[in-house]
C-alpha cells in the first residue's frame, strides 16, 4: 500500500539532506484527517486553520501519550 501523500513528500525532502541522513534516524506516522465541509462560502484560510487545529490536537495527544508511558 502506498503512503498517504503528504507522509510521502515529508520522506522525500528529508531524506535530501545529506547531513540529516547522515546523522539522524527517522520515524514517520501518518493518520488519517476527517476535513471539514467545503462550504462554497467559507474562505480558505479558515478550513486551512480548522485543518490545521485537528493535526495539532493528534499531535499534542500523540505527545502527552509518550510522556506518560515514559514515566
Amino acid at each position: 500500500m502506498e503512503p498517504p501523500c503528504v507522509e510521502k513528500r515529508i520522506r522525500e525532502q528529508l531524506e535530501r539532506s545529506e547531513r540529516l541522513r547522515h546523522n539522524c534516524v527517522f520515524k514517520i506516522n501518518s493518520v488519517g484527517l476527517k476535513l471539514p465541509a467545503a462550504d462554497c462560502q467559507e474562505r480558505v484560510e479558515k478550513l486551512v486553520q480548522e485543518v490545521a487545529d485537528g493535526i495539532v490536537e493528534i499531535t499534542m495527544t500523540t505527545l502527552r501519550r509518550g510522556e506518560s508511558s515514559t514515566n
